[in-house]
């Protein structure tokens, strides 16, 4: 069976989650501040979600799937039904306060890391909390165990970072690939795993 990854067509307009733009630039909301490591300042992205999203979050977008520019995959309401009328699985959804079209997608598990080898690269290592400033490329199919379930989105268990922080990248089989294509959602392309 193929597998593909999920990924965003370029945005227009920044759109952040836990950080948010000032007269001095980016910067994270005070309500995450205790989740940020001293020295890369880098947070953990999954605390912070259920500690909650703040009032003011919204989302500028006409598309159905696309990523905020602190990584995390925002999907819009017709999204998220079509994956559920499809019953896709190990996802969740968390709302976005004033963006009642857009919800964040996060896997309910991470597929297991079965390999040293998973094909990436790791740049500069935070003596702090051990997170990573960068990765670069996705990881290899064979690193990972995916889902056995065709329908199922797999998330790596390996964090892939930018430098604000860790990306959620969610890959799926053909067969899902095959359900999601017809429907034309707007802002999502597959890339195929290898």
């Amino acid at each position: 069976m193929k597998y593909y990854w999920l990924t965003p067509k370029d945005q227009r307009r920044n759109n952040w989650i836990l950080h948010c733009e000032t007269a001095f630039g980016v910067s994270l909301r005070t309500k995450y501040a205790d989740l940020q490591c001293t020295k890369c300042r880098k947070v953990d992205e999954l605390a912070a979600i259920e500690r909650g999203i703040d009032a003011d979050v919204s989302i500028y977008s006409k598309s159905d799937f696309l990523t905020s520019d602190d990584g995390f995959v925002a999907v819009s309401k017709r999204f998220r039904d079509s994956l559920a009328s499809h019953n896709v699985s190990n996802i969740s959804f968390v709302s976005i306060p004033a963006s009642d079209n857009y919800f964040i997608m996060l896997p309910n598990a991470f597929a297991a890391i079965v390999s040293d080898n998973v094909g990436m690269e790791f740049h500069r290592k935070c003596a702090t909390c051990g997170r990573f400033r960068e990765t670069c490329f996705f990881p290899v199919l064979e690193s990972f165990v995916v889902n056995p379930d065709p329908l199922a989105l797999n998330v790596p268990d390996v964090n892939q970072e930018n430098t604000r922080g860790r990306q959620f990248w969610f890959c799926g089989s053909n067969e899902l690939v095959s359900v999601l294509k017809p429907q034309k959602l707007k802002g999502l392309e597959f890339t195929e795993a290898y």
